[in-house]
């Protein structure tokens, strides 16, 4: 495994850690802007550095469903853990101790 892949592997656990952490913060269209304009800004680093437009592109691509798809995997997991939270808040502390399905005694 040669260093470019390292710094590859590296830096795609960093977009997946923070499109992931955006997902519990920003609106759809704010991510998806910011990340258009992310793409967009990596592919012209790549040109400049001379890369082929193809594999640019596609390396672009890769990482705009990278991003889109860490974004999502964020929302599902804040929404999960919101509703854990208010299906706790909800439930008094004596009913969350008992195991069985009868009624709290009057």
């Amino acid at each position: 495994m040669g260093r470019g892949n390292v710094g590859m592997s590296s830096a795609a656990l960093l977009v997946f850690a923070v499109s992931s952490l955006a997902g519990t913060v920003l609106r759809a269209w704010a991510f998806a802007l910011t990340s258009l304009g992310v793409v967009l800004a990596v592919l012209v680093v790549l040109l400049f550095q001379g890369e082929p437009l193809f594999r640019s592109l596609i390396l672009g691509l890769k990482l705009l469903v990278l991003m889109q798809t860490s974004y999502v995997l964020g929302l599902f997991v804040s929404h999960f853990v919101s509703q854990m939270v208010r299906r706790r808040k909800g439930r008094p502390l004596s009913d969350r101790s008992r195991m069985g399905g009868e009624p709290p005694p009057s």
